[in-house]
């Protein structure tokens, strides 16, 4: 398993985030080789990894504005 979807478990065992806020988290951290991951990346691994049964994709229902 890459470690970029090491870190991306690590932050995910917490709760679930959104692609977004798993960036900006490594950023916060300073962990300086995961905060040169672009977004799209994240996302496009993020996806993988939803494919693969490793991680869960999950929504809730608002009643104006997106999900």
């Amino acid at each position: 398993m890459s470690e970029t979807r090491l870190a991306i478990l690590s932050l995910l065992r917490h709760g679930p985030l959104h692609g977004y806020e798993i960036k900006k988290t490594l950023e916060r951290e300073c962990i300086d080789m995961w905060s040169t991951i672009p977004l799209a990346t994240l996302y496009n691994e993020l996806n993988k990894m939803g494919r693969e049964g490793l991680i869960e994709k999950v929504g809730f229902e608002v009643e104006s504005g997106r999900a």
